[in-house]
């Protein structure tokens, strides 16, 4: 019977990772188009003026003809405001936006998007995050996906690497999140975005009112939006290195189960369909590795599920490296089997909390 449901489940997940892989693949070989339309670059900062520095310089020295960039203060306490004063005066097309309080009902970072968004001069709008980093094509990369038929582009922002198990769980974890979103969108089923890293039309947020269907929730200003209004149509993912923006990732193991609690909690608004999809991949991963401890627990190992361990791993492995040439996380790929171990933990142990418990801001 074990073996039987590990079959199963091996055949499921393998099924699914391979179709993501391909997925992969054919959007990597996307046409690209030569037009540059205007781009009004949106972030909203908390109390960010360590970051501050380090994003202006990225974006503006951003190889671009036509762009603005609005700087949301969210409540700011420290000198952000300063910080950004300096760099509008030398730079004309830096605009700040000043939040003092957020309305009742509203998430704070959702209304200080909204005051950005609104002050926005373009139709196309690119959102990242006050404490990214990206190179000087990452406009003109972006640009290169900017069709007249399209109206989201799900980007990638991947981790840099550090020592220590944490930061390759993190990434790898990342890493995984990626596999699947871009990999449903070229399938048909877009279900989220990264904040870090996501662009679409002014006309796309207007339309769909923006974030008020879920204003109140912590999480969501990025996958919530995409989840509710994103369609196969009118969706394409960014995958080439120059559009990806970089995050500092957390340092401890309790800022990092903090962070993802509160990302995974916005899974629960998520449509039934996406539900159902992202349901059927992590519990065909989990049912793996717990159908394995069971049987090691009951004295009941064989050949067979050893056999079926090393055939499940290694397909999974070489799926793994042929997305991994397009992400480049070599020594990611050189851990995966401990990784992917690990991520199973993950799923049985932060996943559920973060379905359950609702998630509280402390700023």
């Amino acid at each position: 019977m074990i073996l039987t449901s590990l079959f199963l489940a091996s055949g499921i997940y393998l099924s699914m990772a391979f179709l993501l892989t391909w997925s992969w693949q054919k959007q990597g070989n996307s046409p690209a188009f030569s037009e540059q339309p205007p781009i009004s670059i949106i972030v909203s900062a908390h109390n960010e003026a360590d970051n501050l520095p380090n994003l202006l310089a990225d974006l503006c020295e951003q190889n671009y003809p036509n762009y603005e960039l609005i700087i949301v203060l969210d409540r700011c306490s420290d000198n952000s405001a300063s910080i950004l004063a300096a760099w509008t005066t030398q730079y004309p097309h830096i605009r700040g936006v000043s939040v003092q309080t957020t309305p009742t009902g509203w998430a704070s970072k959702k209304w200080a998007l909204s005051q950005g968004i609104a002050e926005a001069s373009h139709d196309w709008l690119a959102l990242t995050d006050a404490d990214c980093r990206m190179d000087s094509r990452w406009l003109t990369a972006i640009a290169t996906h900017l069709h007249p038929q399209k109206e989201v582009l799900l980007g990638i922002s991947p981790y840099p690497a550090y020592p220590g198990l944490l930061n390759k769980l993190i990434r790898f974890e990342t890493w995984y999140t990626a596999f699947q979103y871009i990999g449903w969108t070229g399938l048909g089923l877009p279900y989220m975005g990264v904040g870090r890293n996501l662009v679409y039309r002014r006309s796309f947020f207007e339309d769909n009112h923006g974030f008020e269907a879920f204003r109140d929730r912590l999480s969501g200003d990025d996958d919530l939006l995409i989840n509710a209004y994103a369609t196969a149509g009118h969706t394409q993912s960014m995958i080439h290195p120059h559009t990806r923006t970089f995050s500092e990732p957390k340092r401890t193991w309790r800022d990092w189960y903090q962070q993802k609690t509160r990302h995974i909690s916005a899974s629960t608004a998520y449509s039934w369909k996406s539900k159902m999809v992202l349901a059927i991949f992590h519990l065909a991963h989990s049912w793996f590795y717990g159908g394995i401890l069971l049987s090691l627990s009951l004295g009941l190992a064989s050949p067979w599920i050893w056999w079926t361990y090393l055939a499940r791993i290694g397909l999974s492995w070489v799926l793994f490296g042929l997305v991994n040439r397009q992400l480049k996380e070599s020594n990611l790929l050189l851990l995966f089997p401990v990784l992917d171990l690990l991520f199973f933990l993950y799923n049985l142990s932060i996943v559920p909390i973060g379905i359950i418990k609702v998630p509280t801001w402390t700023n």
